[in-house]
Formats: C-alpha cells, sequence, structure tokens
C-alpha cells in the first residue's frame, strides 16, 4: 500500500486542486493507495475543503483521510502525524501549494521498486522548474554544505516530494523537528546511515500563495536554522 502525506497549513486556495490531481493520479496505479491530509491548525477554509472532498473522492483501492491539528505545531510535526497515521509500506509527501508535479508519481514508485530503493527523491532540477533566485542561492549552498560533509552529491537536500519506505521514516522518528525540516533531516539522516536514496528530475512551479518559510527577515533566520541543523543531524545519525 502507497501513503501520500499532505501537510497542509492554510492553503485554502490550492488545497482542492492538489487532492483532485493526486486522487486522479494514484487511481491509475494498480494497487492500494491512501491520501493523507494533515491540517496542522489551519485558519481559513483549509479543513472544510478537505473534509467535504474526502468522502466523495475515496473509492476503490483509494482512500482519503483527514488529520487535523487543533493548533498550529509546525510542518515537521504536520509529516510525524501524517506518518503515525499511514497504512502503507510506501510513504510520501507532497506540498499542497501547487509547486509539484503530483503526475510524477507513478514514476517515482516505478523507480522506487526497480532500483529496491529505501528513499526516491523528485529533484528540482529540470528544465524550466521555477526557483527564486534567493531561495536557489540559498538551497544550493546548504546543498553544497550537506554534500560535503557527507562526501555524496546530493541533487536536492530538501525538496517535498519524495517516496519513502516506512521502515526508514520510523527509524528517525526521534530526530524530526516539529517545525522546518523534516525534508533536510530525512536527506541527512537516511544518507549517513548509508541507505539507498536515489533521485529523479522532476518540474518546480510557481507556488500559489506566499511561502511561509521564507518571508523577509525570517527566510535569513531559517538558513541559518538549516546551516545548523545539518551537522547536528549528521552527529545524532551516527548514533542511531
Amino acid at each position: 500500500m502507497v501513503s501520500i502525506i499532505i501537510p497542509v497549513f492554510n492553503e485554502e486556495d490550492a488545497v482542492e486542486d492538489t487532492i483532485l490531481r493526486l486522487q486522479k493520479t494514484l487511481s491509475a496505479i494498480p494497487e492500494e493507495s491512501e491520501i493523507i491530509v494533515v491540517d496542522d491548525g489551519s485558519e481559513d477554509r483549509t479543513h472544510p475543503l478537505s473534509l467535504a472532498l474526502a468522502p466523495t473522492l475515496s473509492k476503490g483501492n483509494l482512500s482519503i483521510r483527514v488529520v487535523h491539528h487543533e493548533k498550529n505545531q509546525g510542518n515537521g510535526a504536520a509529516i510525524m502525524s501524517g506518518i503515525t497515521a499511514a497504512k502503507g509500506t510506501v510513504l510520501g509527501t507532497v506540498d499542497a501549494d501547487g509547486t509539484y508535479p503530483i503526475e510524477e508519481f507513478p514514476r517515482l514508485l516505478k523507480e522506487m521498486r526497480a532500483h529496491h530503493a529505501d528513499m526516491i527523491v523528485g529533484t528540482r532540477h529540470r528544465q524550466g522548474s521555477h526557483i527564486p533566485l534567493t531561495h536557489l542561492i540559498a538551497k544550493t549552498f546548504l546543498r553544497m554544505f550537506a554534500s560535503t560533509l557527507l562526501c555524496r552529491r546530493i541533487p536536492d537536500l530538501n525538496s517535498g516530494m519524495r517516496l519513502f519506505t516506512r521502515d526508514l521514516a520510523e527509524h528517525f522518528m526521534n530526530l524530526y523537528p516539529k517545525r522546518f525540516s523534516f525534508h533536510i533531516t530525512l536527506t541527512v539522516a537516511a544518507i549517513a546511515q548509508k541507505y539507498h536514496v536515489r533521485y529523479i528530475d522532476i518540474d518546480y512551479f510557481r507556488r500559489s500563495g506566499m511561502s511561509k518559510l521564507s518571508r523577509g527577515i525570517l527566510g535569513y533566520y531559517n538558513f541559518c536554522k538549516f546551516l545548523l541543523l545539518i551537522p547536528y543531524i549528521l552527529v545524532r545519525a551516527q548514533w542511531k
């Protein structure tokens, strides 16, 4: 079974389209699957919109569930709630801001199984991918820093579209931060522990709405936090 987790916080403009696209994509794969929408204390219409879609789109081998946090706990906490609720042996994540090519999940799944990978990451490198320049500079520096520490080239450190085994996800549950960044932590920890991690190029589109991670001075703060997070996770992962 494949379980895809969508962490959402105030995504009323994009959550319906994200769920519909993912439902259509997963309905086409020949195995049981589920969509888990984790509403992390949204203050807009994200939660009721998600609840309204779940029963109408759950059919056949696909089910849709909504997990609700009464208060905002953070992106990492939302994904951890999704992992706990998931029934699949293969788990995945994707953002609800319209930036990722959800239709590529079957290709990621095929590649993951063909190469017996523990995790496959959608690398936002395909021609035409839209990443703002300031974000690109910060992401490149963090990626190169992590690659140097881990002695391995990392094409994309924190892509939000990926698939991974339940065993891998659960192995590092006590390392994941409640806020950002679950994906940096999982990537660094998995590579440090010699899990089989593969990458596959995907598109990346202009987001719907404003980023909650990089607004104003918050962007500089998070950059510094991520910079410190990488060696911290590397050391912690060695003892797992």
